[in-house]
């Protein structure tokens, strides 16, 4: 399932991009083989996919305000940038693949400051990113859109300066992630 769901107003998104621009020098290389020469930012937990592990991350009000409003209860994002700016060069884009265990399946994705071309396999099983089951769309600034994490998806091109922002809730069963408890902070501000 992949869903337009609005577009926020031009002020809004020239807001987050200028505020995202602000915050590229917080952001470090994508550890990612899916995302070679991406930078990226954790927002309010990461998930370290290689130790199996979700620990608090960066804390920004004005994004997490804006997480609420789209996805309420959300306490895991990542902000990515495609361009240049800061002194980093980052490639944007994001190879075909699924999001790990420590999210649900539903997400929430954000484009703002450039156009971008998303890519969505509508067969969950589907393994090949050539077949006819392969949807692609264009993303303008402002998007907002939701699509299920666990079936293939990827980031096929974008305009430069180009901000993403996925928005997810940890899964309640971490059999992968053990110990997992949501960030004292986070926890505090999320609805008992």
């Amino acid at each position: 399932m992949f869903k337009i769901i609005k577009k926020v107003s031009d002020s809004t998104e020239s807001e987050l991009t200028q505020h995202c621009t602000d915050l590229i020098p917080q952001m470090t290389p994508d550890v990612s083989n899916y995302a070679k020469g991406r930078y990226r930012l954790w927002l309010f937990h990461e998930a370290l996919l290689t130790k199996k592990r979700v620990i608090p991350a960066y804390f920004d009000g004005r994004l997490w305000q804006f997480c609420q409003r789209i996805y309420p209860g959300s306490n895991i994002a990542l902000l990515t940038f495609g361009g240049e700016a800061h002194g980093i060069k980052s490639n944007g884009k994001i190879l075909p693949h699924r999001d790990d265990t420590y999210a649900q399946e539903l997400a929430y994705g954000v484009n703002f400051g450039a156009s971008a071309t998303f890519g969505y396999n509508t067969d969950r099983r589907g393994n090949n990113f050539t077949a006819t089951t392969v949807e692609y769309y264009h993303l303008e600034p402002g998007l907002i859109y939701q699509f299920n994490c666990k079936h293939q998806h990827a980031v096929v091109g974008h305009e430069p300066g180009r901000f993403s922002l996925n928005i997810w809730t940890i899964r309640n069963n971490l059999d992968k992630y053990p110990g997992f408890t949501l960030a004292p902070n986070i926890a505090a501000l999320l609805p008992k």
